[in-house]
């Protein structure tokens, strides 16, 4: 595989560090060393477009046994990069944040107006809930099954979302009530330790 400096600008499919296949640009291919191709790439973040540095290299034979995300049918190389992978982590970045809220905002309606942040705590319940009934997420063992007068409507609405989003939105709704109960419980003087209780 052979990178001509004449092909400086060419765009190839490549799976990036995340798992997503981005379109990536030759910046630079020397013809003296086979990996020293550099690219870039780019990438929206919370609606924010960024240029990401970094190398191509072949997909090899044993590519799948060394990196986390195996390359799909049709995609011959690899783009490495420390900056994308410390942006976007090692899991496909698909912010599941604006989604959420849009969900709360459905959901929620006239009880979005409930004191401090009960109604987000409530949300994650009824999150956690339908996702663990699809067998997305684990069930809370603690979880008690309130009757709340948009419990119903809430988790029949929520059942509704593809499961991948489901999952996580469930994730991020719990995490976010776990902090909340360890900021409510370090006012009080306990430890609130934030992440003790979000993970599923």
């Amino acid at each position: 595989m052979s990178f001509p400096i004449s092909q400086r600008g060419r765009r190839v499919r490549a799976i990036c560090g995340d798992g997503v296949c981005r379109s990536a640009v030759i910046t630079e291919a020397h013809p003296w060393a086979w990996d020293a191709i550099s690219a870039s790439v780019q990438v929206t973040v919370s609606g924010v477009r960024f240029t990401l540095g970094g190398n191509l290299s072949g997909v090899g034979v044993t590519d799948s046994a060394i990196h986390r995300h195996a390359a799909p049918d049709g995609v011959a190389y690899r783009f490495h990069s420390s900056a994308l992978v410390s942006l976007c982590g090692c899991t496909p970045h698909r912010p599941v944040a604006p989604a959420l809220r849009k969900a709360a905002a459905r959901c929620l309606g006239r009880f979005a107006s409930l004191p401090g942040f009960l109604a987000w705590y409530y949300l994650a319940d009824d999150l956690r809930a339908v996702a663990a009934e699809r067998g997305l997420v684990t069930a809370e063992a603690a979880s008690i099954p309130e009757r709340r007068p948009w419990s119903i409507p809430v988790r029949a609405a929520l059942a509704r979302i593809k499961p991948e989003p489901l999952a996580r939105m469930a994730r991020l709704a719990w995490a976010f009530r776990c902090w909340k109960l360890a900021a409510a419980n370090r006012a009080l003087g306990g430890e609130g330790r934030a992440w003790d209780g979000h993970r599923i």
